[in-house]
Parts: structure tokens; C-alpha cells; sequence
């Protein structure tokens, strides 16, 4: 969690981060609290993805 909080700003804005091939990440839509998965873990380009 401390490391997708990094990616925001002190308002809560988005901004540009470094991104850690080594690491796992979670995209949580604030406003519903849905997650973003990639199918099958999948590391390629244009991998699918389900909320």
C-alpha cells in the first residue's frame, strides 16, 4: 500500500512515478473500489484486463 501511495501527491492528484518491474501493484478505482486484473498475470503488451 505505501508504495501506491507514493504515486500521489499531497492533494491526492496522480502524478508521474518510477515503476519497479520487481514489484506487484494494485489499481483501485477510488470511487467504486473496484480493481484492475490482468489475465493470467500476464506481463506482455496489450495483456488483458478485468475489473
Amino acid at each position: 500500500m505505501a508504495t501506491l501511495l507514493t504515486g500521489l501527491g499531497a492533494t491526492g492528484t496522480a502524478h508521474a512515478a518510477t515503476v519497479d518491474p520487481n514489484a506487484s501493484y494494485v489499481l483501485v478505482n477510488r470511487g467504486s473500489g473496484k480493481a484492475l486484473d490482468v489475465s493470467g498475470a500476464s506481463t506482455a503488451d496489450r495483456a488483458g484486463l478485468s475489473q
